[in-house]
């Protein structure tokens, strides 16, 4: 019996999780948090509600202020602001203008063939009352390492490499070669929008007001 090999199948399983994760991502822009579920309390006196926000669970937040490898250091804070407020049903979960903060856990500066970057935690959402409680998060990023920046940078040569075509003869192919170029430091500007996965569940005891 015929079977595919490995390599394709690995790849074509990164290609579903990759497609999983933006049409996720799509959902969030539209405002639907799907996996989210709601628990009414059973004692009817009590209009309080366990809501449950499990892992991968993703929220949309608006950075605060730069971020740049060129001036942050590891251990600096890192806050989003949430755009809007975060509802199950017509409950207010989290309300807009809560604080999800992170800290900077690794960082590299622009070298000589690689961009600088960032890798950010979140620990913490703080609401508009100032209360606190822990969370854990990373950030979102197409390849799912959670690292902003780091990009490898271009070659500054080339060389020639023959190749044989038939019917044409011998040609000449010019590919990149020799040392890379200098890196640039990764800066991410106040405003931009950051998406957080969650990575651990997060439940919140909700009073609904009748």
């Amino acid at each position: 019996m015929y079977r595919t090999p490995r390599k394709c199948e690995v790849k074509q399983f990164k290609n579903t999780i990759k497609h999983l994760s933006i049409f996720l991502v799509f959902l969030l822009v539209l405002g639907i948090t799907p996996g989210v579920k709601a628990y009414q309390s059973s004692d009817s006196q009590d209009n309080s509600v366990l809501v449950s926000f499990p892992v991968g669970t993703m929220f949309k937040g608006i950075l605060q202020y730069n971020a740049s490898t060129k001036s942050n250091n590891v251990g600096d804070i890192i806050e989003l602001i949430l755009p809007a407020d975060i509802l199950v049903g017509d409950a207010i979960c989290i309300p807009k203008n809560s604080k999800l903060i992170g800290d900077i856990i690794r960082l590299g500066r622009a070298q000589q063939g690689k961009n600088g970057f960032i890798e950010v935690v979140f620990n913490r959402l703080q609401f508009p009352d100032d209360q606190e409680i822990s969370i854990l998060a990373h950030v979102w990023t197409k390849d799912g390492t959670g690292i902003l920046g780091g990009e490898l940078t271009e070659r500054i040569g080339y060389k020639k490499v023959s190749h044989s075509i038939w019917g044409i003869g011998s040609v000449a192919q010019l590919i990149p070669d020799g040392p890379r170029q200098m890196g640039k430091e990764t800066e991410i500007l106040t405003g931009s929008e950051w998406i957080l996965v969650l990575d651990k569940e997060l439940k919140l005891n909700i009073i609904k007001d009748y």
